[in-house]
């Protein structure tokens, strides 16, 4: 029965959370897996089209900005794990 009822907790969690996350504007953070190479994210964000912004406190997470309209499903094609939206990206910097 804790398992359900932790499993009902998490789920409305993250239904209250993803839209506050979601992208919405062109300045975006990019988070990559901890253990990626220090260089990935520059790779990540060139593949996309992007340009680099401003880089985090981790070589693994760095806000970007690109004017296409598909730049975050590219983004997560070109191996981002995570996009967030570029005004929640101080708090990762």
């Amino acid at each position: 029965m804790r398992i359900v009822i932790g499993v009902n907790v998490f789920i409305c969690f993250v239904v209250l959370v993803i839209p506050i996350l979601m992208p919405k504007s062109e300045k975006v953070a990019v988070i990559l897996p901890p253990w990626s190479e220090p260089s990935k994210i520059i790779q990540v964000i060139a593949d996309a089209g992007g340009a680099l912004v401003n880089g985090g406190r981790l070589d693994w997470i760095a806000v970007t900005t690109s004017e296409s309209d598909d730049f975050v499903s590219k983004l997560y094609q070109a191996g981002a794990v995570i996009v967030i939206d570029g005004s929640i990206a101080a708090a990762c910097l």
